[in-house]
């Protein structure tokens, strides 16, 4: 018998360590985007986001439910207004600032 798409998130979250990235925490794990693919925004479904998932996978990292939120209002694009010049806050820098 086929897999369900939830048992295929969880062996998905178990194959990206099944933890968060940044604390270590195994609770309400959820995957975070770290580079642009075409499945963002709300409404995107399960299924449609583990193909994604499986086919981007280093556009994603395994956060919990609290260091995903603080890493969404953190991870946004930003103009200088001086230069016109975008920046993008990135993963490895806000992983150094809030390791636990």
């Amino acid at each position: 018998m086929a897999k369900s798409i939830t048992e295929k998130m969880k062996d998905l979250r178990e194959s990206f360590g099944n933890k968060c990235n940044i604390c270590g925490s195994k609770n309400n794990l959820q995957f975070a985007h770290i580079k642009v693919t075409s499945v963002l925004g709300n409404g995107r479904g399960m299924k449609k986001r583990y193909y994604d998932i499986v086919k981007n996978r280093d556009s994603y990292v395994l956060l919990c439910e609290k260091c995903h939120y603080k890493f969404d209002r953190k991870n946004h694009m930003w103009k200088n207004k001086n230069t016109n010049r975008e920046y993008k806050y990135s993963f490895e820098r806000f992983k150094n600032e809030f390791r636990l």
